[in-house]
């Protein structure tokens, strides 16, 4: 993940004029156009190193080709990143006339690699007129592909961390080094998660989305993190074990069915066992299918490190009622507490 160079180039067009014997005037041709040469002064004003965990500087060189109104490139040069400081370089032999300049930056100092910027300008040589130019190279990226990084995974747990990945494509799908400096990382809700270049770290259960902005080019990529610290629960009866119910008994976790006695007479039943994290909701519904009694023992909840709590006291509506399904006798929601 290396972020993009910014730079400014400027350039100072110098015509040098030709001559034949000692007339020292501009020939000009038939067409009207001046056959003279030109110079082009290139300075160059390169980005400072950076000093994080990315490689400092992501641009090594920068490729200038000045084209002919026909579409002929009349001169391309590469343009090494100098070890400190701007570097000036003397483009020679230009005709004079109107040129469109290129400027490609890649992150070899050859001249080699995917292309992290280009910027285009006209030109115009004169005979003896200096011509300042301005190039901004706009950033070739088009989008960010946003991943995990090796080995981790969702849901991550409470106090956990992961790494976040964001890699920059151009318009071919090809990765565009950049640099550090222009990175920003945002979490959508930072009570669920925060991130700090690339590397999250939860805080509690539940969802948020992790950002990364490549500030420069404005391209955004985004990834949704869920943090949910799951135990195994087990809800019996007052000691934990068997509990006992008359007539059925369904188990809700967060709305969904997780548990049920089915239709039948009372009889005790083995503890339920279940995953799911604190602040979870779980509801307990006794219904009285067969009629004539109805009851539950107390529901003692455990998490097996150690914690168990009585979530329901349990009811005894004894006996005496008419027959067939009396429907519900008892609805109960609480909250996991650890």
């Amino acid at each position: 993940m290396l972020r993009q160079l910014r730079f400014a180039l400027s350039m100072v067009a110098l015509a040098m004029l030709s001559s034949c014997g000692g007339g020292g005037s501009n020939l000009i041709g038939s067409g009207g156009q001046s056959r003279g040469v030109g110079q082009a002064t290139i300075n160059v004003n390169w980005p400072a190193p950076s000093r994080t965990r990315l490689i400092p500087g992501a641009s090594a060189s920068l490729v200038v080709t000045f084209i002919d109104k026909d579409g002929k490139t009349r001169s391309t040069t590469v343009i090494p990143k100098p070890p400190s400081g701007p570097s000036v370089t003397k483009i020679k032999n230009l005709p004079v006339g109107d040129l469109s300049l290129v400027v490609k930056a890649y992150p070899e100092p050859d001249g080699t690699g995917t292309a992290q910027a280009i910027g285009r300008s006209s030109v115009k040589i004169e005979a003896d007129k200096d011509t300042p130019v301005m190039v901004s190279p706009n950033s070739t990226i088009v989008r960010v592909v946003m991943s995990l990084g090796p080995g981790d995974s969702l849901p991550m747990k409470v106090g956990g961390e992961i790494g976040v990945d964001a890699s920059c494509r151009d318009a071919s799908d090809a990765v565009v080094l950049t640099d550090s400096s222009f990175e920003k990382w945002e979490s959508s809700d930072s009570s669920i998660a925060t991130v700090s270049f690339g590397l999250v770290h939860a805080v509690k259960n539940g969802t948020t989305t992790i950002k990364y902005i490549e500030t420069e080019s404005g391209a955004t990529g985004s990834v949704v993190v869920t943090v949910a610290d799951t135990h195994t629960y087990t809800l019996g009866g007052p000691n934990g074990g068997a509990f006992s119910v008359d007539d059925n008994l369904d188990v809700y976790l967060n709305g969904v069915v997780v548990y049920t006695t089915g239709s039948g007479l009372s009889g005790t039943h083995p503890a339920v066992t279940f995953s799911a994290q604190k602040g979870d909701k779980v509801r307990v519904v006794l219904r009285d299918t067969y009629g004539h009694c109805y009851s539950l023992s107390a529901l003692t909840l455990a998490d097996g490190n150690g914690h168990s709590q009585v979530v329901d006291a349990g009811i005894n509506g004894g006996c005496g009622f008419p027959g067939g399904d009396q429907g519900v006798r008892l609805d109960h929601t609480f909250t996991i507490p650890f």
